[in-house]
């Protein structure tokens, strides 16, 4: 939105109000009204001015639109084939190029967060667990050891493990593909120098780097942790809290995160 489609509202609003003010005889409330009014439209304007993106920065461009068919869709991976696989209601569904329906496959709750392990398995989350669906639709494996609080918002495949973020516990979950748990990462950890991770709501995702290196959002603390593996050790951070492009705005954001073939990160924010 422009500074000018931001500022018009208020604009209008301190003309009516000036008006009833003035109306009703009180010129020192009409002053006050209007610089109270003009202060916010400044604010607004300033923050407009922040938060504006140049075009050389908008380099990407809507190919197609899928529909799902879900009444809510929670997540999205993509095959090797090029088809798309979406989690959403009770069910995973698999979608062509084209938008058309491929297979769907029903799970015992309701699916959020999927992925696709290296030897094709479709790992589901379902709020509390995740399970592993194999090429005949069957359930493979599950984990669940998690606690009451788990809420599974994210899920990453690797050749010898998978990690779960989970929002609910605020940490992210290391198990073998057998089921073997391994470790926890980004839990607080003072004496390591690992801040905890501030998730206000249901969103904690991860992803990875070329070098392996752990990419993990702390949506609270506007910023991203990286961390090394297996230890966990936080190697560095970035972000800040701004309305800025190169800053992360409202109370809790990223809320998700991937990295791009050049190894640059795009990340996903919640609403301000």
């Amino acid at each position: 939105m422009t500074r000018a489609a931001l500022s018009r509202p208020l604009g209008w609003l301190a003309a009516l109000l000036a008006l009833s003010v003035l109306a009703a005889g009180c010129p020192r409330r009409q002053q006050i009204a209007q610089q109270t009014i003009s202060a916010r439209v400044s604010d607004i304007d300033a923050q407009a001015a922040s938060s504006y993106v140049s075009a050389e920065l908008l380099t990407w461009t809507e190919m197609a639109r899928l529909e799902s068919g879900f009444t809510e869709a929670r997540g999205i991976a993509c095959t090797a084939d090029g088809n798309v696989l979406v989690a959403g209601d009770r069910a995973i569904r698999a979608l062509a190029p084209d938008g058309m329906v491929l297979w769907e496959i029903a799970v015992n709750g309701e699916a959020g967060p999927v992925a696709i392990a290296p030897d094709g398995l479709i790992l589901v989350g379902l709020r509390d667990r995740v399970i592993a669906i194999g090429p005949e639709a069957t359930v493979r494996q599950t984990w669940a050891p998690f606690g009451e609080r788990t809420w599974v918002t994210s899920i990453l495949p690797t050749a010898s493990e998978v990690l779960i973020a989970d929002a609910g516990n605020r940490t992210v979950w290391r198990f073998a593909y057998d089921g073997t748990f391994l470790s926890e990462i980004a839990r607080r950890d003072d004496a390591r120098g690992i801040p905890a991770l501030s998730v206000p709501s249901a969103h904690l995702d991860v992803a990875m780097a070329l070098d392996g290196t752990l990419l993990v959002v702390n949506p609270g603390l506007r910023s991203v942790q990286y961390h090394s593996l297996p230890d966990g050790a936080l190697l560095r951070s970035w972000g800040r809290s701004s309305n800025a492009v190169e800053g992360f705005g409202g109370c809790c954001n990223p809320t998700d995160i991937c990295l791009l073939y050049t190894s640059d990160a795009a990340d996903e924010e919640d609403s301000v």
